[in-house]
């Protein structure tokens, strides 16, 4: 969602020089990342980061994907918020509900849905973890 907005405030020229900057450091660090999965023997992303930088650097990983993902959801609940609840042409929303009781109801059944997801997402990849992490497969 942010691209079409950059590019929209730089212009197409350094819009596109950033695009193929942003590439070149996005491919530069996938590079770092290999090369130290490969010394350390490391099989995910957080044995890297710990490999690198210790437990420090793990849990700064850690930190960094929550913040990223709790603002993914933030922008998404945003989003929802104005399409059910209002903001449309109209204002009436893409579905119709407005504003009012109604739309209230919606906004925060959908942000209740959006939590439930996420708090689900975190409990699935714990198990996950810890099944990796005590060599268990099923």
């Amino acid at each position: 969602m942010a691209l079409p907005a950059a590019m929209k405030e730089l212009g197409l020229g350094l819009g596109i020089g950033m695009i193929v900057f942003l590439a070149i450091l996005t491919e530069g660090s996938l590079e770092m990342l290999l090369r130290f999965r490969r010394v350390g023997n490391s099989h995910s992303y957080g044995e890297v980061m710990r490999d690198a930088f210790g437990r420090a650097g793990r849990l700064l990983l850690q930190i960094c994907i929550l913040v990223n993902n709790v603002g993914t959801l933030i922008v998404y609940m945003i989003i929802i918020g104005v399409e059910v609840v209002g903001g449309g042409d109209n204002g009436n929303g893409c579905c119709g509900y407005g504003g009012g009781f109604v739309g209230f109801v919606l906004g925060w059944q959908w942000l209740g849905v959006g939590v439930g997801v996420g708090l689900l997402g975190l409990r699935i990849g714990g198990i996950a973890s810890e099944k990796e992490r005590h060599g268990g497969s099923g």
